[in-house]
C-alpha cells in the first residue's frame, strides 16, 4: 500500500474506505454494504457498465432495454431482499462507481460441497 493510501475496515465487511488518486486529486473511495435504498442507483450503473463493456456485441437496437429489465432497479430490489445475497457498492466523492454481489451458502462448483459463495457475473 502506498504512503498516501489508508485502508480501514470495521469489525465486519459492511464498510471500507481508502484514499486514492483520481484525476490528479486525492479522493476517498468508500465500499459499503448496499441496502434496498441503493436499488435505483444500482439499476442505473450496472446496465450502463454492461453496455459500456459489451454493447459492441449487440446486434439488436433493443438490447439495452433487455439489460434494463434484467439488471434494473426492480431486479436489484429483489436481489437485496434475498437473505443469502450480499451486495457492496463502491462510491467516489458520493457517486456510485461500482458494485459486487455474492450469494452465500452456494454449492462449491467443483466439489459440490455446501457452504460456498458465488460471485455472479453480469
Amino acid at each position: 500500500m502506498s504512503a498516501g493510501s489508508r485502508l480501514s475496515a470495521g469489525p465486519t465487511t459492511d464498510h471500507m474506505s481508502r484514499t486514492v488518486c483520481v484525476n490528479g486529486k486525492m479522493s476517498a473511495v468508500i465500499v459499503r454494504r448496499a441496502t434496498v435504498e441503493d436499488a435505483n442507483v444500482l439499476g442505473i450503473i450496472v446496465p450502463a457498465a454492461y453496455a459500456e463493456a459489451y454493447g459492441y456485441l449487440w446486434d439488436r437496437p433493443d438490447a439495452y432495454s433487455d439489460q434494463l429489465r434484467t439488471f434494473g432497479a426492480p431486479a436489484f430490489a429483489s436481489l437485496l431482499a434475498q437473505p443469502d445475497a450480499r451486495l457492496w457498492i463502491g462510491e467516489v466523492e458520493g457517486a456510485a462507481v461500482g458494485f459486487l454481489s455474492m450469494i452465500v451458502g452456494s454449492l462449491d462448483p467443483i466439489e459440490r460441497r455446501s457452504g460456498g459463495a458465488l460471485i455472479p457475473r453480469i
